[in-house]
């Protein structure tokens, strides 16, 4: 087993510990019974009645008595309409006057506080996807209006609900003490879940930027379109964009981000691990979500999120198929990179478990999912910076190879020079040797003949001449 493989194993390991811690601290910290948000002010008693007719009620049938109202328990109850009334009776039989606040524990489009009057149920205040938060009587991303009981009276006030898919009964009544104590809580607990998005977003932004890392940079996208998700989900959106309502067409919008944003990454980092037939309906299904999107503008706003959300199983069940096969081939990087993701993935499908054993919301469950986002993006963050660090790595150890080979290669050329050269010189002086020899016989024949001074200098002078050339080829030849 080589150095890489003992290094990646480890890694797998820690990454796998880690997962398991996250999961198992997300789950213990948002299992954890919810405080309670009323503090019961002695001598007040609170009374909830509600009705879902299957329209709008005038506010004259509002407050008649002979309505079908019916007893609200403690517990969240979700109705089939798009609207229904609570109404919530306070009598304070102390001897002061008593500040609360009427909230409701979920949100749902639009939610309106009604009191009565000689006209009838008129609204007071109003909170909701279509109100800015400006015009809110208390900035917070939950309905929440304040009332005050005078000493020794009781006052009824209605709230209305408003929403195009259900609605989900869960009022309450608190001190404003506690209220305020909590809504600070929630609020900092929201603002450290989009503070981490976005600390998540940059990294990955800046590292895709400075190490020209595609991977880093279709990563960030995805964590932008998961943040614009929370965002408008949570109503952060709706505080930060004052005096800006949300826009129907907002919430497809978020949905169809996200899908983009992921069939790009997991398109990519799949890679070979996808068929043809997936990257095509990937590509297909982006351009229909476009599409969608663009439709969702004019008309049917919550029908075409109904179709996004059935693109996104499409898409979700593409993804594991190629987990599937990425784990056949062995293909580490995605397995490690699937595995980083395990807690958002495992706290979803919790998610659909925990509603049905504790169905009413709990303390921070609401941030179940968001905590395990914030995990999974991070630990996938990690896991790609590591990617980008091997993959210099590698680059590295192949630029070392290549430069040795080059080495290895240009020696071999300069031994094979060499010896082309030894073998030239060799058969240039095996050839030269047998004219030099005749060169010289020639020369001394020539100075036996003639008996003139000068021919017999000249004649010498040849001989000489050629038995140092003879004897510096014999040289270059020995040496080599």
């Amino acid at each position: 087993m080589d150095y890489k493989s003992v290094q990646n194993r480890f890694f797998a390991f820690r990454l796998a510990v880690v997962v398991a811690l996250g999961i198992g601290a997300i789950l213990a910290v948002t299992l954890i019974p919810r405080p309670p948000l009323v503090g019961f002010v002695p001598g007040v008693t609170v009374t909830l009645r509600y009705q879902a007719p299957d329209r709008r009620l005038s506010a004259r049938e509002i407050l008649r008595e002979d309505s079908p109202w019916r007893s609200l328990s403690n517990e969240a109850l979700t109705v089939h309409s798009q609207c229904a009334y609570v109404a919530v009776s306070i009598s304070n039989s102390t001897a002061e006057d008593q500040s609360f606040i009427v909230s409701n524990n979920t949100r749902n489009y639009l939610t309106s506080l009604l009191v009565p009057s000689d006209r009838g149920a008129v609204q007071k205040f109003r909170q909701g996807d279509p109100v800015p938060s400006g015009e809110s009587p208390l900035k917070h991303f939950r309905p929440a209006f304040p009332v005050q009981v005078a000493a020794g009276q009781t006052s009824v006030f209605y709230l209305e609900y408003l929403n195009e898919r259900g609605i989900v009964l869960d009022p309450a009544v608190s001190d404003s003490a506690d209220w305020f104590n909590h809504a600070a809580q929630e609020r900092d607990i929201a603002t450290l879940v989009a503070g981490l998005l976005f600390c998540v977003l940059l990294v990955n932004l800046i590292g895709g930027l400075l190490l020209e890392r595609g991977a880093l940079l279709r990563l960030a996208f995805l964590v932008f379109s998961l943040t614009f998700f929370f965002l408008r989900q949570s109503r952060l959106l709706l505080v930060l964009a004052d005096p800006l309502p949300y826009a129907e067409w907002l919430y497809p919008l978020s949905i169809g981000l996200e899908l983009v944003s992921a069939h790009l990454y997991f398109g990519y980092l799949m890679g070979p691990n996808f068929r043809w037939w997936q990257h095509a309906a990937y590509r297909a299904l982006s351009a229909a979500t476009a599409g969608i999107v663009g439709v969702s503008f004019f008309f049917q706003t919550y029908t075409m999120a109904d179709v996004l959300n059935v693109l996104a199983l499409i898409t979700l069940l593409i993804v594991l198929i190629g987990v599937f096969r990425a784990f056949r081939n062995r293909d580490v990087p995605v397995l490690l990179t699937m595995l980083a993701l395990g807690p958002w993935i495992g706290l979803m499908a919790t998610e659909v478990v925990v509603i049905y054993i504790v169905p009413r919301q709990v303390f921070l469950a609401d941030y179940r999912q968001a905590f395990g986002m914030v995990l999974s993006l991070i630990l996938a963050t990690i896991a790609e910076f590591r990617a980008a660090e091997h993959s210099l790595s590698a680059g590295r150890e192949e630029l070392l190879r290549q430069r040795d080979e080059a080495r290895r290669s240009a020696e071999r050329c300069i031994s094979s020079t060499g010896e082309r050269v030894r073998h030239a010189r060799a058969a240039m002086a095996a050839e030269a040797g047998p004219g030099l020899e005749g060169i010289a016989a020639a020369a001394a024949a020539l100075e036996r003949e003639h008996a003139d001074p000068g021919v017999v200098a000249a004649s010498r002078l040849i001989i000489s001449e050629t038995e140092t050339l003879q004897r510096h080829l014999r040289r270059k030849a020995d040496a080599e």
